[in-house]
């Protein structure tokens, strides 16, 4: 029998859930006067293709004209490299190793049900849409404080309904082999040429849009950014005011299916992404190291992808201001992770911590703002909820592990802050961190610690330490010639991980 329930498994058990449990009460008391909270979440997010991160390639035009009335932030980073602990870090303010959440589809422990976004502004009128089936798992934890939960599936489409309901009795069979025969592969081919084509022409609606295909959830699941933009512009119309909203959209994560405006916008154009050596990243499923021509033509591809969420961000953004809804909004944009396309690797769900992964955007747009403000000091996903609570007038609680960011805060920047991210995902939810990867950055250095892989156990050092501000691709490890730095560092690292695991020992 499985006992880990994966994202297909998932989706079917939420289409069975009560309509009820995502409908909205009765609304509240309006107060316009008190500013609305708007976050957007763009999932597998990496700061490092973006143009005012200092990418070569123009992947977001609109946004960066955008940003001229924003507060940007440089070095913001997540709490780990994937959704469920970057998302659980960002709505309760705390590291995985506090809210536990480091599984895949992994809750948050007990305490944090009623310490999060949603349960510390219950003045507001708070609603939420997600894609992601990860996200939707702490949603329903903190289901109680939400006051309009949309349902996931609402805004997806193309199950193929009729194929399980023909072969009702042999539902695994019937729709893997429908997929079989209709899917296409990235090079195009399919089993059946013919079958693909005529699904993808007459099967599929909007699937002319996307040349490489529509953008989906699980093969055969599809959404649209569109549908989701067009959504959220028409219910925060009728929202009541204050409101707080979290909307957490899927693109840019894989596959990168961007729609047909955007397709061979970076094709041939020149750039060359810097080779990496392995080091690390190799040691994980060695048996998936990618060619440099392979990763080359997925960065590609993800680029433009980035392309398709900056227009329907811009459309957003365009929409609210022109209905006068951001007159009295804080927007914040933001992440739960980043992306690898480098080191041999195309993915987020691996146990190493390189920039790509966890250095992630975070612009904030305050009501009225008219001019640009950059950031460059670092800061972390866990700081936004104490940021929303200090910028509504509302006290932090203690539990909190995030500070609030600058420019906001009263205090002068400590230039001695430590900023953590965690991956965890083999390590027993009811026992110390073992196996985990851990960040640590204290600007300008960055140090990641391995601990109890079993694939590392030929190595004689298990961390690696980089400048980030002078070396941000992460070429030149210090530890080295930096030993004191990276010692200092680690011991550092290691005593709040003690700290992290005295309540499971």
């Amino acid at each position: 029998m499985k006992n880990k329930l994966n994202r297909r498994d998932f989706l079917k058990l939420s289409s069975l859930l009560p309509l009820a449990l995502f409908a909205p009460p009765i609304n509240r008391l309006q107060d316009s006067s008190i500013p609305n909270i708007l976050v957007i979440i763009f999932d597998a997010f990496s700061a490092r293709n973006i143009p005012f991160h200092g990418y070569p390639r123009n992947t977001m035009p609109f946004t960066s004209k955008l940003i001229e009335r924003a507060t940007v932030y440089h070095n913001h980073f997540a709490g780990g490299n994937f959704t469920s602990p970057g998302t659980a870090s960002l709505l309760t303010g705390t590291y995985p190793w506090t809210n536990r959440a480091f599984k895949m589809l992994g809750e948050v422990v007990d305490s944090f049900v009623d310490r999060n976004l949603f349960s510390l502004f219950e003045p507001y009128y708070r609603l939420s849409y997600t894609h992601n089936p990860l996200v939707t798992v702490h949603l329903k934890q903190f289901f109680d404080h939400i006051d309009y939960l949309k349902r996931l599936e609402d805004l997806t489409f193309g199950k193929n309904e009729w194929i399980f309901k023909i072969f009702a009795n042999d539902e695994d069979t019937a729709g893997v082999s429908w997929l079989q025969m209709t899917d296409r592969a990235t090079d195009g081919s399919a089993n059946s040429l013919l079958l693909s084509t005529i699904h993808e022409l007459f099967g599929i609606p909007h699937s002319g849009s996307f040349p490489r295909g529509l953008p989906d959830l699980e093969r055969g699941i599809y959404l649209l950014l569109e549908d989701a933009i067009d959504w959220t512009v028409s219910t925060l119309r009728d929202t009541p005011q204050p409101f707080l909203g979290y909307f957490h959209y899927l693109p840019p994560h894989d596959p990168y299916h961007t729609r047909k405006d955007f397709i061979d916008t970076f094709k041939d154009d020149g750039y060359e992404a810097i080779r990496k050596p392995h080091r690390f990243a190799e040691f994980f499923n060695r048996a998936h190291l990618h060619t440099p021509e392979m990763l080359d033509e997925v960065r590609v591809w993800y680029d433009e992808f980035i392309l398709y969420v900056d227009a329907e961000f811009n459309r957003l953004f365009t929409q609210l201001e022109r209905d006068g809804i951001l007159d009295n909004t804080w927007v914040i944009v933001t992440s739960d992770h980043g992306e690898l396309m480098e080191r041999g690797k195309i993915e987020h769900n691996i146990p190493v911590l390189y920039l790509p992964l966890v250095q992630i955007p975070l612009l904030i747009f305050p009501p009225g703002q008219k001019e640009r403000q950059d950031i460059t000091t670092p800061t972390s996903a866990v700081d936004i909820l104490p940021t929303l609570l200090h910028l509504t007038g509302q006290p932090i609680p203690s539990w909190c592990e995030g500070e609030v960011l600058p420019p906001y805060r009263q205090s002068p920047v400590n230039s001695q802050r430590r900023i953590f991210a965690l991956e965890a995902q083999k390590s027993n939810l009811t026992g110390p961190l073992n196996p985990y990867t851990a960040m640590i950055v204290k600007d300008p250095y960055k140090l990641t610690f391995y601990s109890g892989y079993e694939e590392l156990e030929d190595q004689s050092k298990h961390f690696d330490l980089f400048d980030i501000i002078n070396d941000p691709e992460e070429l030149d490890d210090l530890t080295s010639s930096h030993r004191e730095t990276a010692e200092e560092l680690l011991a550092e690292l290691l005593s709040v991980i003690s700290i992290a695991n005295r309540p499971y020992l």
